[in-house]
Formats: structure tokens, C-alpha cells, sequence
């Protein structure tokens, strides 16, 4: 009997990594919704919680500490994840417009995204920092910081009289040092204006105790390089300026149909949907409800979570929506960063180390939610009394550690056994592709290659694909003229299948079209995972040989194009231990082209290349010296993707790492090299391996350093073969 599929039915966008929309995930880890794809489309993997902001910019916290990593939660939660900045959202057909790829179709949406600062009434636009959205706060805060440790004594002003601006004064304070001059400049005629009067003079005490300077009732119009001007005409010196006033929403949200406030934000009802359209739902920051007016706080978006997603649950189920009225007060906390805190509620107001460590404990336990993801190593398995039953739970417990992408294709231990066996090996060796004759004037260069998605991502896993299956052609020293696709879709409903579909020959054609290569057709059928079969066809002229890759040279030195360890990184997200800006600079590097390598190794006259996927570094690398009497000797430290070696030395590995140890301690004459551990994962769309002539090497490795490949190195070079 075949297995049960669980198809999907309908698309779920999130849009923002807020906290309403990181808790949902969580939750949907736990229990999803039957017959929906969730996709959560963000432009940081890195989430900040703003409850930590000024405990992270005073150095209480570390940056992971600090952020919610919403490709780790992704991939735990079973959720699609899009790094993207969204440009806008269309109403009428249904589609979130991203700025660098192709829409996204939805049927439900929800909105959860950050806000920012007005700053229209400020002249001088490009001396201010706003505080929001943190992710470019942050990196504004580094370069800030630094200028302070080179020269001290340097003026900070940060303008907006709000708790926020209190907390950052004072972590900035603890950050900087004693020789910096700090100031708060507030509109209004006083300080903390929604909280007591008890909480202002437990803050201003803490304030003039730290020497921060406030001034009131004062509108700074105009920022220069150097200073402040107040609406009086008043000049203040000033190095850097922090912007904390009144928010406003983003900008695109104002092209949309979406009904919104006088300030742009998503009008919404009780029920957290939008106000005009039904489908679309809001939370956070973002949204106001006219019946249940609240400030801005993280508070209120933590709470939306549940009610949020228990009405997307009925909505989805045509049920009727339920209200949600947000409470009036609430207790907040404010810190100094000097060992005490403020607890602020209506009248109520409490300054003392106790509060600092209620407010710790609070935000380190909402932070778990998020950094405790544990992953089951094995499924439940029911018992039969079989002599091989044991062995059977092993197999079926590996299966569900098993990898995709490139790492999970056949073990090559067992491939050149079979090939051996079937008499598919010859004296040249284990070529990228196939060269055919096709007529006298030109050969035909083909090559074929399948890989099951790993990304979460359709419209990238496209590209990377194709990247994967380009470089077998441009491995032989020629370039892709043209290909056919097979797509697996899962099945689902023909909306669902539609957007699969869609996506992912999108991420196909794009990268095949930058390089000028054609889609000529293909064949798409029903597959319980998304999977791509390319299969690649290249031309060389008679007069132009290929380039081979079992022909190195004594003497050449042996230069890799890109950083080892994808496999690595992609096996640590399955098990919720990579870190989302990780797998970032992985995807970034897996869909840079190496068209212009390909070309600047042929002119450098290179004696050997292949490029490195699935069998590791150290596999590819056997079968370039398999046919020779010559031995690589590593010289330098192999260039490593972040995490990967972090991940290995806990010992996480691919699936596929012990069998390319095996492969390789089967080919390698040099055994010495099988100690490298980071050459034996598994690459997808992985770096090429070039053999070039000594007296080319450094200015091939120039050129492709201006090409863009920013981590080639020589890392060795080939000598006569010797026992090791």
C-alpha cells in the first residue's frame, strides 16, 4: 500500500518576523493546520527582541542571545522560509511583491513587520539613526561604538523623551564609558509622559546619577555632521545622533488597498483582521484597532500570538472569528543597565535590583521558546519480534536523520563498486560530464543531475539547482547552452501545485538566463518531495578540447574557488543547531555562478578541474589523481563556511560524511589528507578544484578574486606520489 500524502490545500504568508509571528511558528511546530503551507517571508534571518535591545547595545547580552533565528525556527516548525524584503502587497490578485524575486501567491495573509521613527520634521535625515528597525540600527550602533573607542569623549544625543529613549541613554552610557556626553532632547514638556510620576523621578534620578543630560520641550528641526539644532534656533554639538520619536509604518503599505490610520498603520478589527479585507490579518507594532487603542509595545504583540492564530484556525475552517481586547495596563519595565530596574504600572512604580532580575528572568524565558528547539533524533517504532528487528530501527531511525540537497545522493563507496562491477569505469576515470561527437565542426558536452529540496525555499532551491547542475558543464572547461527539466511537484490542490510549480522553475530560469542558457522543455510529475532532474547540454568546437579533470601536473598548485561545509551547515539545520546567518552566507555562496571561473581557468591553461558536490573535497579529489602517479599535499587552511567547522567539532555531521570517508579512504593514496574532517561533507553547488601551472597560480587567483569569489586559495599543490 502506498503511504498517505498530506497534501496541501492552501498558502499561509506571513509577513514580518515580529514577535507574533515567531510565537505562531512555534505553536504551529507543535500543532500545524491540516492542508496548509505556511510561509514566513522576512528580510533578516535574525529577528531582535526588543525587550533586550539596550541589555544587548550595554553588553549584557550577545547577539544570539539577543535575536530570534527565524531560519532555525523555520525549519523546525516545518515553515517555509523567504529571505526577502517585501515592496508591496497586492489585494486584488492575492500576491506579496517582493523587491529581488518573483511575488509570492497567498490565499490568507498576516502582517507583522517593524516600524520606524517620523523624522519628516528633521532636516538632515542622513546624521539621524533610528532606533527601528533594529537590524540597521544595530549595524549603525557598531560603527557608532567604534568611533567612541578611537576618540572618547565624543557627544551621543538621542531625541525622543520615551522609555525607550531612557533605557538606550543608559545603555549607552554603560557601553561607552564615563568620558562620553549624553543627551536626551524631548518635544514635550516632560520625560516618560504615559507613566507615573513616582516612575519619572525613579528615571530622572538614574538619569542625572549617570550623568545624561535631558533637556525638555524642545524640538530638534535639523541634524548637520557635528550638531543638533533646536526649533529656537539653538545649536548643540553633536557626533551622532539617535532618533527614538513617535512611529510610523512602512512606506509600501501606503500603495496598497489595505484601509489604515492617519499615521499608515493596518486599520484592523477585534478580531485582528484588516478592517477592508478579510483575508488579511495584522498584529503588532504595525496594526491599530480603533475600538481597543494601545501604545506601541512588544507586549501587545506577544499576547496577539495565540488569539491571532486560534482565529486563523477558524477563519481557515469558516468558522466565526473571535474578539480580542488587549488589556489597558500593563506592568513594564525599564532598566538602567547599572543593576536596577523601574517597575511601572498605573501608579504603581518599584526601583530596585529585584525588578532588573524579574526583567531578566522574563525575557531569558520567552527567549527559550525560541533557542530550545529540540528535534527528535527517532520516531516511535512499533515492535515485531524479527531477529533483524534491531537492525531495522537503526535503518529507520538513519532515514530520518537522512540529508537532501547533494547530500543526499548515492554513497560513492557503493556507487564505484557498482560501476566497477557493471564495467562503467574506465582508464579515464570518473569525468563531470559525458563529451559526445555530434558532427565534425563541434562536441556535444552533457551532464545530468538530480537534487531534492533542502531550503525551504522553492524559487532559491531553482537556483541553486541549477548553479549545482551548471558547474559539471562548466567544470570541462565550456558553458551551458541549454537544458531540459524534470520537476517532482508534491501534490496538493491546483492552486498549491500552481505556486510550487511556478516558483521553482522561476528560480530555473533566472539563473539559467544569466548566463545564457535556454529551458527548452521537460516533464513534470507527482513526487513526495519537491525535486529537480537538469539535465545540461554545452558545446565545444572540434579545435577546443575539454577540460579534464584526472590530468594534474606535478608541480601545480591546486586553488579552490569557494568555502567548504554546506552539507555540514544543512545537517546542523535539520537538527535546530545552525545558525540562520550560517545558512545565509551558504545560500548566498551556493548560487554564485562559476561561469566566470570556468573561463578564467581555461585561460590560464589549468591541467586539471572538477568541480566538488556530493562526494566531499577529498572524493572529487581522489578521482582527479586516481589515474595518475601524483599525490595532493595540502599547504594552507582550507577555506571554511561560518559554522561549519563550529558544527563539526560537536559532531554533527551529513549523512553522507562517513560513507565519503570511506570513498575516499578507498581512492586516496595520501591517508594523511583524510584527517581534514570539513573535505568530507557533502557540497551542493560547491566550490570547482582547479590543478594550475605554479608560475599562474597567483594571478589566477587574482582574477578570480576580482571575479567575485572573494574565498579562493591556493591550498596546496601536487607532487610525486609517496607513502603517508
Amino acid at each position: 500500500m502506498m503511504k498517505a500524502e498530506k497534501p496541501n490545500l492552501r498558502d499561509l504568508i506571513l509577513v514580518g518576523g515580529g514577535h507574533t509571528h515567531a510565537l505562531i511558528a512555534k505553536m504551529l511546530a507543535m500543532k500545524p493546520i491540516p492542508g496548509l503551507r505556511v510561509t514566513l517571508v522576512s528580510e533578516v534571518s535574525h529577528a531582535p527582541y526588543s525587550g533586550m535591545l539596550p541589555g544587548l547595545i550595554a553588553g549584557d547580552f550577545s547577539y544570539d542571545e539577543a535575536h530570534i533565528d527565524l531560519r532555525k525556527l523555520c525549519a523546525y516548525a516545518g515553515i517555509d522560509f523567504i529571505h526577502s524584503r517585501v515592496r508591496s502587497l497586492d489585494t486584488h490578485g492575492k500576491r506579496v511583491v517582493l523587491s529581488d524575486r518573483p511575488s509570492l501567491d497567498f490565499d490568507f495573509v498576516s502582517i507583522n513587520i517593524g516600524i520606524t521613527p517620523t523624522q519628516e520634521a528633521i532636516e538632515g535625515s542622513e546624521f539621524l539613526h533610528p532606533v527601528k528597525p533594529v537590524p540597521r540600527f544595530l549595524q549603525a550602533w557598531d560603527q557608532i561604538s567604534s568611533s567612541y573607542a578611537a576618540r572618547p569623549g565624543q557627544t551621543l544625543t538621542l531625541i525622543g523623551g520615551g522609555a525607550g529613549a531612557v533605557e538606550l541613554a543608559l545603555a549607552a552610557r554603560a557601553k561607552l564609558g564615563s568620558d562620553a556626553r549624553i543627551r536626551i532632547v524631548q518635544r514635550g514638556s516632560e520625560l516618560l509622559p504615559t507613566h507615573s510620576v513616582k516612575a519619572r523621578g525613579y528615571l530622572l534620578d538614574e538619569l542625572r546619577e549617570y550623568r545624561v543630560e535631558v533637556l525638555t520641550g524642545h524640538a530638534v528641526v535639523r541634524c548637520t555632521e557635528d550638531s543638533v539644532i533646536l526649533e529656537d534656533g539653538t545649536q548643540l554639538q553633536s557626533d551622532h545622533n539617535l532618533l527614538l520619536t513617535n512611529a510610523e509604518a512602512a512606506g509600501w503599505l501606503r500603495e496598497t488597498a489595505l484601509k489604515l490610520d492617519a499615521n499608515g498603520f493596518i486599520e484592523i478589527r477585534p478580531t485582528l483582521q484588516s478592517s477592508s479585507h478579510d483575508f488579511v490579518f495584522a498584529a503588532g507594532d504595525v496594526a491599530t484597532c480603533p475600538e481597543y487603542p494601545r501604545p506601541k509595545s512588544g507586549v501587545f504583540a506577544v499576547r496577539q500570538a495565540k488569539p491571532l492564530l486560534a482565529n486563523l484556525r477558524r477563519y481557515i475552517r469558516g468558522k466565526k472569528l473571535r474578539d480580542f481586547r488587549p488589556q489597558e495596563k500593563f506592568l513594564s519595565l525599564i532598566g538602567n543597565s547599572h543593576g536596577k530596574a523601574v517597575a511601572s504600572r498605573g501608579d504603581f512604580a518599584l526601583n530596585s535590583w529585584s525588578m532588573l532580575k524579574l526583567k531578566h528572568y522574563i525575557d531569558t524565558k520567552f527567549m527559550r521558546k525560541f533557542s530550545d528547539l529540540k528535534q527528535s533524533d527517532a520516531t516511535t517504532l512499533a515492535f515485531f519480534s524479527y531477529r533483524f528487528d534491531k537492525e531495522r530501527q537503526a535503518l529507520e531511525q538513519k532515514a530520518q536523520k537522512r540529508c537532501r540537497g547533494c547530500a543526499g545522493k548515492y554513497p560513492g563507496d557503493l556507487l564505484v563498486c557498482n560501476l566497477e562491477d557493471m564495467g562503467a569505469v574506465d582508464e579515464k576515470g570518473f569525468e563531470d560530464s559525458a563529451t559526445i561527437t555530434i558532427d565534425e565542426d563541434r562536441n556535444l558536452v552533457q551532464s545530468v543531475d538530480t537534487l531534492v529540496e533542502f531550503l525551504g525555499d522553492p524559487y532559491t532551491f531553482g537556483r541553486v539547482a541549477f548553479q549545482h547542475a551548471a558547474n559539471d558543464i562548466l567544470a570541462m572547461g565550456t558553458k551551458p547552452h541549454s537544458l531540459l527539466v524534470s520537476a517532482g511537484i508534491p501534490f496538493g490542490s491546483n492552486r498549491v501545485i500552481e505556486r510550487s510549480f511556478s516558483q521553482v522553475m522561476a528560480g530555473v530560469r533566472e539563473a539559467a538566463a544569466e548566463i545564457h542558457a535556454e529551458v527548452l522543455g521537460g516533464h513534470t510529475y507527482f513526487a513526495a518531495e519537491l525535486s529537480l532532474t537538469l539535465c545540461l547540454n554545452g558545446f565545444l568546437d572540434k579545435g577546443l578540447r575539454p577540460v579534464e579533470k584526472a590530468t594534474p601536473r606535478e608541480g601545480d598548485a591546486l586553488v579552490l574557488t569557494k568555502a567548504l561545509g554546506s552539507g555540514t551547515l544543512f545537517a546542523g539545520q535539520m537538527r535546530a543547531k545552525a545558525k540562520g546567518r550560517w545558512l545565509d552566507a551558504a545560500v548566498e555562496s551556493m548560487q554564485k555562478s562559476h561561469r566566470e571561473a570556468s573561463e578564467i581557468f581555461r585561460d590560464c591553461q589549468v591541467s586539471a578541474l572538477t568541480d566538488v558536490s556530493g562526494f566531499g573535497l577529498l572524493g572529487h579529489l581522489a578521482e582527479m589523481f586516481l589515474r595518475t602517479d601524483l599525490v595532493a599535499h595540502f599547504s594552507a587552511e582550507l577555506p571554511i563556511l561560518e559554522g561549519a567547522q563550529e558544527l563539526l567539532l560537536t559532531g554533527i555531521q551529513s549523512s553522507l560524511h562517513e560513507s565519503n570517508r570511506r570513498y575516499a579512504q578507498k581512492l586516496l593514496r595520501n591517508k594523511d589528507l583524510l584527517g581534514y574532517e570539513v573535505a568530507l561533507t557533502p557540497e551542493t553547488s560547491g566550490p570547482m578544484l582547479a590543478s594550475v601551472p605554479a608560475d599562474r597560480a597567483e594571478r589566477c587567483l587574482d582574477l578570480l578574486r576580482e571575479a567575485g569569489y572573494s574565498q579562493a586559495t591556493i591550498i596546496g599543490n601536487v607532487r610525486l606520489t609517496r607513502e603517508a
